[in-house]
């Protein structure tokens, strides 16, 4: 097995039952490449882990910029949405004045945007300016 196999497989091994990164599983992970894993080859196995990690994570990220008050209902119906796009995310939701009104929703690196301002500047560009 090559170094980034046995990445693929540590990261995998560092989710939990609903596919979610887990502390617990991405300590057992380190520590059993701190006893098992030949020194050789600990540094390679470490970096690649730590790449995947990250492109694993960013993956899940979800942020919700938005402008103005949004009610629980909105919030749970923003939750749902991203839900449906990647059932692993957890929101993180951000008050952003620049968007004057509407929503900016990212989920891994696809953008959904319905804003005032995106609106403005598609006008601007037809415009010419």
């Amino acid at each position: 097995m090559t170094v980034r196999d046995l990445a693929a497989c540590l990261v995998s091994l560092s989710e939990d039952s609903e596919g979610r990164i887990s502390l617990e599983r991405v300590n057992a992970v380190l520590e059993f490449i701190e006893t098992e894993i030949p020194e050789a080859n600990k540094m390679k196995l470490l970096r690649e882990y730590k790449r995947r990690m990250g492109v694993r994570i960013e993956a899940d990220r979800a942020f919700v910029e938005f402008a103005g008050g949004l009610d629980d209902g909105a919030r749970n119906k923003i939750k749902a949405f991203i839900l449906s796009k990647n059932p692993k995310s957890v929101p993180e939701f951000i008050e952003n004045e620049n968007l004057i009104a509407g929503l900016k929703i990212t989920v891994g690196d696809t953008v959904y945007e319905n804003s005032l301002k995106m609106k403005l500047e598609d006008l601007a560009k037809s415009l010419g300016a």
